[in-house]
């Protein structure tokens, strides 16, 4: 049962590895931007270049640009696919030479990590999944306990109240209906809702009745929703549920919100007298200090904060200028020069085609070859197995069975993606073949040209690639047809190549063949 929960989450799991690699790597270069032009880009541009952080962190699918940071990096890191044989463990064994992708002549039995190897995917997808439900429990508790702050809570009706709050609406530009809600439960003020947005507010500030104040706190509570805050924080909520293994990510994020309250400020002065300004600031500082002093409350958006931030903030209040709300060039030459960097792959090395020498092809027998080793072949976007349906193949089976076992035959140690692979179908005894129009079929008992296959291992997966027909790129279309494509690198030609056991290998290639047979079940 874990093994095979493992194999439904490790597609998903290699996609937030990858995923949260660049995206630890965007708030590094987020937060070095912010040092370099901080007074050139305002708070606006500063909180608007962590929203490339969240796109990064959601983007299922990036392109391939010479500009990405990443081709100066190393590979994002992936984890090891379980293998569907869990009542042998000791027929598995790694199948590359940085993991479980790609495929590589094994060592011998006693110098594999057997153990490790089979335990690690289901181990780690266990330890994501709690991280993940513990991380969610708290954001629903938060909401939970939010929604009884909003029942205990008294509607205000002070007309003074209300005329006030519809004042600051005109002046800043909200049209949406707000309900003030007064309540004993919360120190500072904080907006919230979805659909039926209300405004806590600490019964004490409004039986103070200081016009200024409640002037300066309407109004920054009121940038929140003008600015789309709330859908914002919601967004950042689920994706931070996702990556909650990555302390790059909750640093990230928690200057995000210190960046937003920063940009609420900016917007709140554009709209206040210059006199105001040294008011403001006092204000909001008299509400960080009673914020600092009570409990957190993760499903508002409010006038938050901590101590290491107030000397920012008064900083930017003492210091701002009515033009600084407009968008400077900077920040949008800076968004786009990021984008291009962080939110795009490093280029991949074109993998060989037959271009390169010929090389000899290995003899026809299955003695002749060197290392075989029994595989399952699974698609990655659809989790279904290849199997072979008479003198086809098809992808559509939920279990490989008999039909999916592959047996790949090789001469050599499959170290680097030049080196050549042969697939052989255990159930119809034939090896698979590509014909020049990319058609796939089990038609030849002798491997041959169109039978010599690549395997070059991607962090989100495995391409099989016809070493004949360059570009041919083994991939399954809208239509659950399996074919190798022409430049068919998309998210439908990635492959999960699962080892099931060893049938033989031998340490010498040009020796005579050794063979080391295993006792599990299955044909010889």
């Amino acid at each position: 049962m874990m093994a095979s929960l493992a194999a439904h989450l490790q597609p998903l799991l290699n996609w937030l590895v990858h995923t949260t690699w660049h995206a630890g790597v965007l708030v590094c270069l987020i937060l070095l931007v912010q040092k370099a032009f901080a007074r050139r880009i305002g708070a606006r541009g500063r909180h608007a270049l962590w929203l490339l952080l969240l796109i990064r962190m959601a983007l299922p699918w990036a392109p391939a640009s010479g500009l990405s940071v990443h081709n100066l990096l190393p590979s994002s890191p992936h984890i090891a696919a379980p293998s569907v044989c869990d009542a042998h463990p000791a027929s598995l064994g790694p199948l590359g030479p940085s993991g479980p992708r790609g495929l590589k002549r094994p060592e011998r039995p006693e110098e594999h990590p057997i153990v490790g190897v089979r335990y690690t995917p289901w181990v780690l997808s266990l330890v994501w999944l709690a991280g993940a439900a513990g991380l969610a429990g708290c954001i629903v508790a938060a909401h939970l306990r939010l929604a009884r702050v909003l029942r205990r809570g008294r509607p205000v009706s002070d007309r003074w109240v209300l005329g006030l709050l519809e004042e600051c609406k005109d002046l800043i530009g909200v049209r949406a209906a707000v309900e003030v809600i007064a309540t004993r439960q919360v120190a500072g003020p904080a907006l919230c809702g979805w659909l039926r947005l209300r405004l806590l507010m600490p019964a004490a500030t409004l039986a103070e009745r200081d016009r200024r104040s409640l002037r300066h706190i309407f109004l920054h509570e009121l940038a929140h929703l003008k600015r789309h805050d709330l859908l914002v924080g919601h967004v950042a909520g689920l994706l931070h549920v996702l990556h909650w293994f990555n302390p790059l990510i909750a640093l990230g994020l928690r200057r995000m919100r210190a960046d937003r309250e920063l940009a609420c400020d900016e917007m709140a002065l554009s709209v206040l007298a210059p006199e105001e300004t040294t008011a403001y600031g006092r204000t909001i500082v008299h509400q960080i200090e009673q914020l600092v002093l009570s409990r957190p409350r993760w499903a508002m958006a409010g006038l938050c904060g901590d101590k290491a931030h107030i000397r920012q903030r008064i900083a930017m209040i003492s210091m701002f200028q009515k033009h600084t709300r407009r968008w400077p060039g900077a920040a949008i030459v800076l968004m786009a020069c990021l984008a291009c960097v962080g939110l795009t792959e490093g280029l991949t090395p074109e993998p060989p085609g037959s271009q390169g020498p010929d090389r000899v092809l290995p003899t026809t027998h299955q003695d002749g070859h060197t290392s075989i080793i029994r595989v399952y072949i699974r698609h990655e976007r659809t989790g279904k197995y290849l199997v072979a349906d008479g003198a086809t193949v098809r992808c559509d089976a939920g279990e490989p069975g008999e039909a999916g076992l592959w047996e790949a035959r090789f001469d050599e140690d499959l170290g680097n993606p030049n080196h050549r692979v042969f697939l052989y179908s255990v159930a119809a005894n034939r090896y698979l073949t590509c014909d020049e129009r990319g058609s796939l079929a089990l038609d030849r008992a002798d491997p041959d040209e169109g039978g010599r296959w690549i395997v070059w291992s991607r962090p989100q997966g495995v391409w099989l690639i016809s070493d004949t027909y360059e570009d041919g790129y083994v991939r399954l279309d809208e239509q659950g047809q399996v074919r190798a494509v022409d430049f068919g690198r998309d998210a439908r030609s990635y492959w999960d190549v699962q080892q099931v056991w060893r049938v033989k290998t031998s340490d010498d290639p040009v020796s005579s063949p050794e063979w080391r047979r295993r006792h599990v079940p299955g044909p010889d």
